[in-house]
């Protein structure tokens, strides 16, 4: 997987893929976590 996001992308410790730390992601992570908290 390319990393097209530069040095300062960042990994959610919890996510399964890798997921990379951006605003888009933030975004469904914080949608998803409102259903599986």
């Amino acid at each position: 997987m390319l990393d097209n996001a530069g040095s300062e992308a960042q990994v959610y410790a919890g996510g399964p893929h890798g997921i990379t730390d951006t605003r888009l992601n933030q975004d469904l992570l914080a949608f998803l976590n409102s259903y599986a908290a």
